[in-house]
């Protein structure tokens, strides 16, 4: 190997006009387990930068030696907005004057709206009155109750002026199309298919907690889908196959296009409605119109809804289109049958298909959010983005929120200088040759369609990620997995010779991925480490400790129903009490269920945790937790320990029930990361009170089975002082190698964890590490040190652990409860007895978390050497008193 072999070698010298040009091997879709295929790669790279061979003749092209060619495709700009209403503006005297005369009648159509609202609401709470099997078909009586609704519909469809509504053809039976698909263009269609077709819907879950609506669609029972998730999407379609499969179902209704469009073009279908495989019965709707768009596009309900009040009548056409059936052998794939379904609407319609979906309306209304001045331009076809280079739509705002900090001109385009400026590149020759590559037009600007295809172009490439590794490896002198700021100034500066100390080290510089702080010390950033096969040292674990080889056993935690013992029933007291009991001297970990807690609000604090933690590194940073602090965020508590380190991502925060700081959650996320965590700080503000309310709870559950009677424990934990932790465990490459979390016991009184769908968690019972499967709807206890404590030894910190994967990340919520900062940790007089006697001594919970966060790292024995510390010290202090 050469002795300048540094990645900027190809920028800063040319070959002799003799050199010989090497073979450059490029291998496509790299198996990264296959160490030979990793090599070929590698040795391809490093031909690229150390020979230069074929990028000399294409100098301008600074990604060539990942493969990548001087221009990249980008589709002809769409000047077609699918979701503009072209009526926003009341133009005309005729139109003003027909909304004068009208309006008498809006106000009788407006009583008209709310009488049938009202008693249509009122039908639909009877007939759900008492029906909790809704897993299975709604029974015929409560399907009678609900055509009152349903005519209620129809007289509100009246009342917003669709007095007749033209059809064509008809609804095929259920039996043979079970599946209906419509375009979607305003929130007319739902209340018309309810009234004409009563069908199951698929729906947003933000639908439910809609006033009135979310009743009623209840009573459809609607199948909920957060487009966002893949687990909510998979149960969504899961759900679809099952009801579709079943003739004593309602017939189930999607609308592909996942939004509503102004009716003039059909954009990309979504596939849910397809991947079951049954046959599908497309049917169009059409609003001719000459002065009112009735599209719900760009427009509030508010104003569309005083539009539609204010006109003689508007037309509405309905048409039921022949079947589509999938091939014969049901085998077709997805894509192709709602292709073939489009085009069939889409020719019915007499309109274009375009690549457009509901991601282009985010980056609409992103780009609105932030004032800019024609937020049309900013739609870049994301079903084909998607398709083609595999960018998510919250990747694609990621994108549009940089590109928007570029101060982009009246139409959309970004200059140099700004581009510099937001990415922190120095001016220079590299640079240049990279604002180059993505301004295919070259014209000194760049549009957002051509920044975000042209950067998710150069990580599609299939040598991107080998030469990430490399140049990691290059940079990386000793082999110790991590990079010192001197080993990255010295690798940069090659290429960049002229950059400062400052921008050298800036959060912000796109260099800079992994190394940041003044110590030296690692920095763990999820975005980075997940996608690494050759993981850092610091995260291996010791052999007698890394995860078992083979699945380990499943440990069946008891199940207590909580709401059964708290409603005094004797039986269901008794088997909770003797359950608990057993399973805290064992372990010391059980299930709850019945427990009360809303899981919409823990629906919303996944949400929020999904938001937060993918968030880049040094937005999450604003939050630092602080050596000796138990609250901020942590990536891997690299900060505080050099060696088996965690694999994982942590936010923690302060849970007061005092009173007086009854909103300190939602405060210390508004105050720590600004007004656009205020919501989720308002989450986990409920969710801790929730978590509060819930173990004092339980402990009144330990109470009962100690022997000490429900009050002990519950009045001693009233004004608890706890903490709150959101846990966020990434994909890991070599997953075998090291924990999302080492063995160890809470130091808290009690641990209530609540796990997402991906297995992870490990308790140690009987000599050898269990897996505890994952349950949404319960939540985990664990004993903790402090509680161990107060019940005299007689109940044991619960001892666990969390491995990790290499397919997808994982997150739990974790409310550790401890007591108030001046309660003294003493176990009650009834559990101290000759037979057992006191076995810890008296000491305070502040002490406890202060030996944690500055003494000693919380592991298997924390409790033992805790004790032996207080000793000591107290040993110490009263030779001193002496001397």
């Amino acid at each position: 190997m050469a002795e300048h072999h540094s990645l900027s070698a190809p920028l800063l010298s040319a070959l002799p006009s003799d050199h010989k040009h090497h073979l450059v091997i490029n291998v496509q879709d790299p198996i990264p387990d296959q160490t030979e295929s990793t090599a070929l790669q590698s040795q391809s790279i490093l031909l690229h930068l150390q020979q230069n061979g074929e990028s000399n003749n294409n100098p301008s092209n600074p990604f060539e030696f990942i493969g990548a060619h001087e221009s990249f495709e980008l589709p002809s700009y769409s000047t077609i907005d699918p979701f503009r209403n072209h009526t926003l503006n009341i133009a005309g005297v005729y139109e003003w004057v027909k909304i004068v005369i009208c309006l008498p009648i809006a106000l009788v159509r407006l009583a008209l709206f709310g009488l049938c609202l009202a008693v249509g609401f009122m039908a639909t709470k009877l007939a759900l009155h008492g029906w909790k099997d809704k897993e299975n078909p709604m029974p015929k009586w409560r399907c009678r109750l609900m055509l009152v609704t349903r005519i209620c519909a129809r007289l509100i469809l009246f009342s917003f002026g669709y007095h007749w509504i033209k059809r064509r053809g008809k609804p095929a039976p259920r039996e043979i199309a079970p599946i209906v698909v419509s375009n979607h263009v305003s929130y007319i269609e739902p209340i018309f298919f309810f009234y004409e077709l009563f069908p199951t819907i698929v729906a947003s879950e933000s639908h439910d907690s809609m006033p009135f609506v979310g009743t009623i669609i209840r009573a459809m029972q609607v199948i909920y889908v957060d487009r966002f998730s893949r687990s909510s999407r998979k149960h969504a379609v899961n759900e679809i196959k099952r009801k579709a499969s079943c003739n004593r179902f309602p017939r189930l209704l999607l609308f592909p296009e996942g939004t509503t469009t102004n009716g003039r073009l059909l954009i990309s279908f979504q596939l849910g409605a397809f991947i079951p495989g049954y046959p599908v019965q497309p049917v169009i709707v059409r609003y001719p119109y000459v002065h009112f768009d009735q599209s719900w596009g760009h427009i509030t309900v508010a104003k569309l809804m005083l539009r539609m009040f204010t006109q003689f009548h508007n037309f509405m056409e309905v048409e039921y289109l022949p079947l589509v059936p999938p091939h014969e052998n049901r085998k077709e794939n997805a894509i192709h049958f709602s292709q073939r379904t489009s085009s069939v609407m889409a020719s019915a319609l007499n309109v274009v298909q375009t690549s457009h979906s509901y991601g282009d309306f985010m980056l609409f209304a992103k780009a609105s959010e932030l004032n800019q001045e024609n937020p049309t331009q900013f739609m870049v076809g994301m079903a084909w983005v998607e398709s083609s280079f595999h960018i998510k739509t919250l990747e694609a705002m990621d994108f549009l929120e940089t590109f928007l900090s570029m101060n982009p001109d009246p139409s959309g385009q970004v200059e140099f200088h700004d581009f510099l400026r937001v990415l922190r590149l120095k001016p220079c020759s590299l640079s240049e040759k990279i604002f180059g590559f993505i301004d295919v037009e070259k014209i000194g600007k760049i549009t957002f369609k051509q920044y975000l295809l042209g950067s998710a172009y150069i990580l599609k490439q299939p040598l991107f990620k080998q030469a990430s590794e490399l140049a990691f490896t290059e940079c990386d002198i000793d082999g110790k997995n991590c990079i010192l700021k001197q080993e990255l100034r010295d690798a940069v500066t090659l290429a960049i010779p002229n950059m400062s100390e400052d921008e050298l080290i800036s959060n912000h510089n796109p260099i800079l991925i992994i190394m940041s702080n003044e110590d030296n010390s690692l920095v763990f950033d999820a975005s980075v480490f997940q996608h690494q096969y050759n993981i850092p040292s610091q995260f291996i674990w010791p052999d007698h400790e890394k995860p078992c080889p083979e699945p380990p056993p499943v440990l069946n935690l008891p199940t207590i129903d909580l709401g059964s013992f708290l409603s005094g029933d004797v039986d269901s007291v008794w088997g909770a009490t003797c359950l608990v009991n057993q399973a805290c001297r064992e372990h010391g970990a059980f299930l709850v269920v019945n427990h009360g807690v809303d899981l919409e609000l823990v629906e919303e604090a996944h949400k929020g945790m999904d938001y937060f933690f993918g968030k880049p590194l040094d937005e999450k940073q604003r939050a630092q937790r602080k050596i000796g602090d138990y609250c901020g965020y942590a990536s891997s508590f690299a900060n505080r320990f050099s060696s088996q380190l965690p694999w994982k991502e942590t936010l923690s925060f302060r849970y007061s029930a005092d009173l007086q700081l009854s909103d300190i959650v939602e405060r210390y996320f508004l105050n720590v990361m600004g007004e656009n965590y205020r919501q989720f700080g308002r989450v986990c503000q409920e969710y801790s009170e929730a978590m509060s309310s819930l173990s004092l709870n339980i402990m009144e559950l330990l109470g009962m089975s100690l022997g000490v009677g429900p009050a002990c424990f519950r009045e001693y934990f009233e004004g608890n002082d706890s903490i709150m932790r959101l846990n966020y465990y990434p994909a890991c490459q070599k997953p075998d190698l090291t924990l999302g979390t080492g063995p160890h016991c809470d130091p808290t009184s009690l641990t209530i964890l609540h796990q997402d769908n991906v297995g992870g968690l490990e308790v140690f019972y009987d000599d050898k590490w269990h897996s505890v499967s994952p349950n949404p709807q319960a939540f985990v206890v664990n004993i903790g040190d402090t509680f161990m404590a107060l019940s005299n030894g007689i109940y044991k910190s619960c001892l666990h652990r969390a491995v990790v994967n290499s397919k997808v990340p994982r997150i739990s919520m974790a409310f550790f409860l401890c007591p108030k900062m001046d309660k003294m940790v003493r176990p009650p007089k009834e559990l101290v007895c000759e037979e057992n006697p006191r076995m810890y001594p008296d000491f305070t919970w502040p002490a406890l978390l202060e030996f944690t966060q500055k003494h000693y790292r919380a592991d298997t024995k924390t409790l033992e050497v805790f004790t032996n510390w207080l000793q000591q010290k107290s040993s110490q202090d009263t030779t001193t008193l002496n001397g």
